[in-house]
């Protein structure tokens, strides 16, 4: 059987911004990160991202970095995590915040979940 493997970045740059209006811009390597393809897999927060407490624009920001950083299946699958690993501790009253998220380490802290991810992707159980 084929060896299957998706590599992953080591290490983003995730750059986050409050305009005047109190909208949260968010940056990943220099690529906008936009909360339209994130509501329409979960409509957690219709006003948009937010981050520093674990409520719905920290999972809308989650998920939509996570659809930037994984395919669409696991991005589903890990989104809460890393909302509470990397977006919940960041400080909710900072106007700028530019952070380096080591992606390899998100991935061998949730080993577990993406072994299943991938064991499905190979394996998928039929219904």
């Amino acid at each position: 059987m084929k060896e299957f493997t998706i590599t992953y970045p080591k290490t983003v740059s995730l750059y986050l911004g409050r305009e005047k209006n109190g909208n949260v811009v968010a940056v990943i390597d220099g690529n906008l990160i936009e909360a339209k393809y994130s509501l329409m897999i979960e409509n957690h927060s219709p006003t948009g991202f937010n981050y520093g407490y674990s409520g719905s624009g920290p999972a809308q920001l989650a998920l939509a970095c996570c659809l930037h950083l994984f395919p669409q299946l696991l991005a589903r699958l890990v989104y809460q995590k890393f909302k509470e690993d990397y977006i919940a501790p960041l400080d909710q009253y900072a106007q700028e915040i530019t952070c380096e998220i080591n992606i390899s380490e998100f991935v061998k802290k949730h080993t577990e979940t993406f072994e299943m991810w991938q064991d499905d992707f190979l394996h998928p159980t039929l219904i």
